[in-house]
């Protein structure tokens, strides 16, 4: 049985059953902010969404093993405090900016996985990126114009093959404004906003469980 996992997994490195993107949240303001645009960081509100966006994880029990980050401040704060609350290791990788494409996206998920000694279907991966590429590699995987992320917000995607154009279905999305009510791991409320609509029956199992 393991051997065959593992079988799968070599031939199919790039099949990862969840990716969830998330988008760091608000910088400082440049005019408050003497460094470089790099160096920015969260701001007051930015810490408490992210915050927020964390324990609505750890609620949902996303069982996240690694978070990839980009290398601007803002998105190492942002998995930092997304890591503190899932209990899970921060990766840095300077190939998570602005100029990333789908090709590069495939490589860098593919050594997040070699974290994971899960069988492919299990596993669940966790990528902090800012804009554009955020916004851009959502729409990319989902082949959905128009859909983007909010600072501070997340998205969880189901991957159904090579990382390429429209090979990824939205299960849910979130933004800053439904989790205002989020005060502790686990926390729930009903429901203020409809979340993204799950776009394939196999994802509708997550629709459920959204506290938005």
């Amino acid at each position: 049985m393991d051997g065959a996992a593992s079988t799968h997994r070599d031939e199919e490195p790039h099949r990862h059953r969840r990716l969830i993107l998330a988008r760091p949240g608000d910088a400082v303001g440049r005019r408050a902010w003497s460094g470089t645009v790099e160096s920015r960081r969260l701001s007051d509100k930015g810490r408490r969404h992210v915050a927020r966006l964390g324990r609505f994880l750890a609620g949902r029990d996303v069982d996240v093993t690694t978070i990839g980050s980009g290398t601007d401040e803002r998105d190492r704060e942002t998995a930092d405090i997304l890591g503190a609350s899932l209990g899970c290791q921060v990766m840095v990788d300077s190939r998570l900016r602005t100029g990333l494409r789908l090709p590069g996206l495939g490589e860098v998920l593919d050594d997040l996985a070699l974290r994971d000694d899960r069988p492919v279907e299990r596993q669940r991966l966790l990528l902090v990126v800012h804009e554009p590429v955020a916004s851009m590699l959502l729409v990319l995987l989902t082949d959905s114009p128009g859909v983007d992320l909010a600072s501070g917000g997340a998205a969880s995607l189901r991957l159904h093959g090579p990382v390429g154009p429209g090979c990824a279905s939205v299960g849910w999305l979130v933004v800053p404004s439904m989790l205002r009510g989020l005060k502790g791991a686990g926390s729930r409320r009903k429901a203020e906003a409809s979340p993204a609509p799950v776009t394939t029956e196999a994802a509708a199992e997550e629709r459920e469980a959204v506290p938005v």
